[in-house]
């Protein structure tokens, strides 16, 4: 079994093509994967822990991401934490233990570039964001990298 941290994900500098390419591989065959609804739990105000099980038979693999927001965090800060636990579904034991909060942000990334070149009208020149985080710093570079479309962009405001 490997164990992937989040330093040792990043550093593998999967290039953002690489990481598109798989995207869309996977949405090509999304109608053979199985993937029931999440399970949500609530712990009265200071969290939330939600499990979201997957198989992909064309892949042989089978997994459950794992998130927990903790909003009364020990240092008192509030924390996200995501992990995602993989198997083969043809043999016993775990194949890895990953971060996922790396992977997540780079898959969020990645399928809003691809929306975007696959279903936006060809004649689009302009679009909108909305915040300035993570998700939308890295859907810009996926964007710059793989697009080769000009576009305006416009910011919402988001929270504060």
């Amino acid at each position: 079994m490997k164990i992937l941290d989040f330093e040792t994900i990043r550093g593998m500098k999967i290039s953002e093509q690489t990481i598109y390419d798989w995207c869309n591989d996977v949405w090509l065959f999304k109608d053979g994967c199985i993937l029931p609804a999440k399970i949500k739990m609530w712990e009265s105000t200071s969290g939330r822990y939600i499990t979201m099980p997957c198989v992909i038979p064309q892949l042989d693999i089978a997994g459950v991401k794992f998130i927990s927001r903790n909003v009364d965090d020990a240092n008192g800060v509030p924390a996200r934490n995501s992990h995602i636990y993989l198997q083969k579904r043809s043999e016993l034991g775990l194949l890895a233990v990953e971060d996922g909060m790396w992977i997540t942000n780079m898959r969020t990334a990645a399928i809003a570039a691809h929306s975007v070149i696959e279903y936006s009208k060809s004649d689009a020149k302009t679009l909108g964001l909305m915040g300035l985080g993570l998700i939308a710093w890295t859907f810009m570079k996926f964007l710059g990298n793989i697009c080769l479309k000009n576009y305006t962009i416009k910011l919402l405001r988001y929270k504060d």
